[in-house]
């Protein structure tokens, strides 16, 4: 067979294990997640929704028994307190969590299912685990352990001295509150990825 015959041959063969490759990559499977898929940082891809739960659902298990430490400085004062990210209010919803992604690779145009799956493989998808916390377990957590630190601002008042027997003006004070939605917001941030960070008051 002549050099231009070989090559001809050569090609075809590599065109026809393109396209098979090319077709079953967009066409089977379709109830699985795209593979290199990941959600909180956890690779889902290859596996169908309720394999995809089980998985996340006993990593979030795990990360629940994880402890979070949440600390207070001051020049007069240091304080430290760690607690369960579970009993801090977090709740992770690990079913809404799968929903988007589920379709990332599907039900669009070949070339787009096509585009988004080839970005999967690469590692452009990580999906966050969509988080809450609870203000009441939070709220709670913080005053009972710190709240000490915590002093509300005070107005200029007249209040009468009995040792004087006069009426004095009291200065106006200032307070000191934590920022707790940008504390619950840091929270956050680092459950949408399974990630445990101290929390600095």
């Amino acid at each position: 067979m002549k050099d231009w015959a070989k090559m001809i041959v050569w090609i075809l063969a590599a065109a026809t294990f393109i396209c098979v490759a090319v077709f079953c990559f967009e066409y089977f499977p379709k109830d699985v997640f795209a593979f290199g898929m990941e959600i909180g940082g956890n690779n889902i891809g290859g596996l169908s929704k309720n394999e995809a739960e089980e998985k996340l659902e006993k990593t979030v298990k795990e990360f629940y028994q994880k402890k979070i430490s949440f600390n207070f400085l001051s020049e007069e004062d240091t304080y430290s307190e760690s607690i369960k990210i579970k009993d801090i209010g977090i709740n992770l919803n690990i079913k809404e969590s799968l929903k988007k992604p589920f379709y990332i690779g599907k039900n669009k145009t070949f070339f787009e299912n096509l585009k988004e799956k080839i970005g999967a493989l690469q590692g452009k998808y990580n999906f966050p685990l969509m988080a809450e916390v609870s203000d009441e377990s939070f709220d709670n957590f913080l005053t009972e352990n710190f709240g000490q630190y915590e002093t509300l601002p005070r107005n200029a008042d007249i209040v009468f001295n009995d040792k004087s027997l006069n009426f004095e003006i009291e200065e106006p004070k200032e307070g000191s509150l934590f920022s707790r939605e940008k504390v619950k917001k840091e929270i956050i941030k680092d459950g949408e990825y399974l990630k445990i960070n101290d929390i600095y008051l």
